[in-house]
């Protein structure tokens, strides 16, 4: 518990300027906090909440202390909605114009490949999941409409960033798993059907996994064959 406590403290330091509600007593006692009230830390001041960057949603996005309980849900939609309930921050991000711009851009500076070595385990795992959660955002229709038109080099670029997950469980140690690499998938599957790629669309009419799979976000219901599927008409698409 003392370990967690410290962790909570360090997250909370990396909240600068006053950007948490109320202020934070160094003496508090975390373990003794319900997680409303710690969730509540978390949270950004209404007036600051207006004129953040957008850049600066997304980092906070991903360094909120609860996001990995998105993942506990047996839907990662589900859980996803109930994060944004309990996150003034991405509340805010799904309104900004400029969310996918932002999310993809963070996307991109992110290598699979460039783990520094001396990382942690807990370290590592946190760099691979962000990935993850970065996919959960985009494959969200509000940030999915504002990528209209970008659908080719977005391929592109996701389809790559697959291979360099590929080549690092390979090549250095096993860390991106196929539960977290479906996420990668699932937004290469949504920008094929948001170009109305032929043979995506033709997948979709014949097989109602793929419908599913793309409406609610049931990512459990797409097995290897399906995965691989998907990887081979993006290759199609991309003529690799």
């Amino acid at each position: 518990m003392r370990n967690y406590i410290i962790v909570i403290t360090i997250i909370i330091h990396g909240y600068i300027h006053g950007n948490i509600i109320g202020s934070i007593n160094q003496d508090i006692d975390f373990k003794q906090m319900t997680k409303v009230e710690r969730l509540a830390l978390f949270q950004i001041q209404a007036e600051r909440l207006k004129v953040i960057e957008t850049s600066a949603l997304v980092q906070k996005y991903l360094e909120h202390p609860y996001v990995r309980d998105i993942l506990f849900y047996n839907n990662f939609q589900d859980g996803f909605n109930d994060f944004i309930g309990r996150f003034n921050g991405l509340q805010e991000l799904l309104t900004r114009e400029d969310a996918g711009i932002e999310v993809v851009k963070s996307y991109g500076l992110r290598d699979p490949l460039t783990i520094p070595s001396d990382f942690t385990a807990a370290q590592r795992g946190k760099y691979s999941y962000d990935f993850a959660f970065l996919e959960m955002l985009l494959v969200q229709p509000t940030i999915l409409t504002q990528l209209r038109g970008k659908e080719s080099e977005l391929l592109e670029l996701v389809y790559n960033k697959y291979l360099k997950k590929i080549q690092y469980n390979r090549e250095v140690r096993y860390l991106y798993s196929f539960p977290t690499n479906r996420h990668n998938i699932l937004f290469m599957a949504h920008l094929l059907n948001q170009t109305n790629y032929y043979d995506f669309i033709s997948f979709k009419e014949n097989n109602n996994d793929y419908a599913i799979l793309l409406n609610q976000h049931m990512i459990d219901i797409m097995d290897d064959i399906m995965a691989e599927e998907i990887l081979s008409m993006v290759r199609k698409y991309l003529g690799l």
